[in-house]
């Protein structure tokens, strides 16, 4: 057995605590990737479900082992003698000697419940699930009206993907247990690890009515809010849990995700930063912290953690990769600031090198320099569609509030659009950004909507326009950190 065993089972006495999986699947690439709200499906598990298990006697399971190891010698058809010096090495951690004991306690007396139950918590925290569903199939014949028992079968059911066998279970369970608040919270986290994320937020917002100060609920409908999308609303349950629970590494991760995918990147790389803290040797975590800084502008950030997520996987490809195109990126930048720094050195009247720049010192987050050059390139080029539309862009959705100015980058936005006859749709997109900027969101939905019909309009940034509707539908704006460089066909 693994050394943390007995940790892993002791867990189980608080009822659905919140933690999550580590990060288990490897990020795609991001240093090509497109400027979209991120995905939370790769950086974020649904929270991990616990069972009603042993009592904590730690203190005294020595003790146990050795009285009911004599009591046992004296009559070794004592089955509940077995039983009870099973959960005293079940607590200890030794789990082997504790199935062993549960079995003996069935071979002896069959009839008994407690021999079933014993061994399925033990099979259940050795993820032996289907051996668990046995055993309590088993105790519930022997006791169906036992409500604990429904409830941990359906854990069982869940965790081997049964989820309409889990749900049947909780029912009975609820049947039996009236509204228990824990039942209905049950019953949400079996919906969510089914992908049920609507009736698992109707659970969770029930019980948090029930029970308002059970902080962890929030955790989980946090989780249920940002597989739908509801960032807000994700990002406010994630903050209530981590308000009680500021050491969960994994709920800094899921805020961080919730973040990325409104375009936050500097909160995103706040809230990675703070889970290294308490979790500094998961190279994933390296890995998303070093998309958020470059994302975020912080190009020297970016290469530092990439070559601290070298140290702990060293040769990884992916690691290799990107370091070696933010490597490139970097140098390009820097190129092409020369060259543009050059021509408007000769020729201060450049418009289209001032707008250039400007490109640039937005794509990394320098949006008070892009600005600057900004104004001067629109005065100098009133008809430059493209150069309209990145103004408008960063106006419209530039983190730092002190640069947004929705007003006047639907004007701009709206010239881009008129010099292109309404046909290219990336302008349009700056134009609904715009007005969600300025608060007009019926008109932010108009024009994203009228964007995703557009010509020009690929399906592989289908995703991305859909991705800023959603948010215009909800009344946000979307604000990004690092200005997407597509400028043949707009942003």
């Amino acid at each position: 057995m693994k050394a943390d065993t007995k940790s892993v089972l002791l867990a189980f006495i608080c009822l659905f605590s919140f933690t999550n999986a580590a990060l288990c699947e490897e990020s795609a690439s991001w240093v090509s990737a497109p400027q979209a709200p991120a995905s939370p499906a790769s950086n974020s598990v649904p929270p991990q479900i616990q069972m009603d298990a042993f009592a904590q006697r730690t203190n005294h399971d020595a003790q146990i082992i050795q009285d009911y190891s004599a009591a046992i010698r004296s009559d070794p058809r004592m089955f509940v003698a077995y039983e009870t010096r099973g959960r005293a090495y079940a607590d200890l951690g030794d789990l082997k000697k504790a199935i062993a004991d549960f079995s003996e306690c069935i071979r002896v007396n069959p009839q008994y419940v407690g021999g079933f139950s014993g061994r399925a918590q033990v099979l259940y925290a050795i993820k032996d699930y289907n051996g668990a569903i046995s055993d309590y199939s088993s105790a519930l014949y022997l006791d169906h009206a036992n409500a604990s028992l429904f409830r941990n079968r359906a854990l069982a059911y869940t965790y081997s993907s049964n989820f309409d066998a889990a749900l049947g279970d909780i029912t009975e369970c609820m049947k039996l247990d009236g509204n228990n608040p824990r039942n209905i919270v049950m019953r949400g986290i079996i919906y969510q690890h089914k992908g049920d994320f609507t009736n698992a937020i109707a659970d969770f917002t029930l019980s948090l009515k029930q029970n308002p100060n059970d902080i962890k609920v929030y955790g989980n409908r946090g989780f249920a809010f940002l597989k739908t999308q509801q960032y807000e609303d994700a990002i406010s349950d994630f903050t209530m849990y981590l308000s009680a629970y500021p050491a969960s590494p994994e709920t800094l991760v899921n805020r961080a995700s919730a973040f990325q995918s409104q375009g936050e990147w500097g909160k995103a790389v706040g809230d990675l930063t703070e889970a290294l803290r308490y979790d500094s040797n998961n190279p994933a975590l390296y890995d998303l912290l070093a998309s958020n800084e470059r994302q975020n502008g912080d190009i020297d950030g970016a290469t530092r953690d990439l070559k601290h997520w070298l140290q702990l996987k060293p040769g990884d490809p992916m690691a290799l990769r990107n370091l070696q195109a933010l490597s490139d990126a970097s140098q390009r930048l820097k190129n092409q600031l020369e060259i543009e720094n050059l021509a408007i050195l000769n020729d201060p009247s450049n418009g289209v090198a001032l707008g250039s720049r400007g490109n640039l010192f937005a794509e990394q987050g320098e949006f008070e320099k892009a600005t600057n050059d900004f104004y001067r390139a629109v005065e100098l080029e009133p008809k430059n569609a493209l150069m309209l539309n990145n103004f408008a862009w960063v106006l419209a959705t530039a983190l730092d509030a002190r640069i947004r100015n929705g007003k006047l980058a639907v004007e701009l936005a709206s010239k881009a659009c008129a010099l292109t006859d309404w046909k290219n749709y990336g302008y349009i997109d700056t134009l609904a950004a715009a007005y969600a900027e300025a608060g007009d969101f019926e008109n932010a939905i108009k024009y994203s909507r009228m964007a995703l019909v557009a010509v020009w309009s690929p399906p592989a940034k289908r995703p991305i326009s859909v991705s800023h509707l959603d948010l215009y539908v909800r009344h946000l704006a979307y604000h990004a950190a690092i200005y997407p460089v597509l400028f043949p066909s707009g942003h």
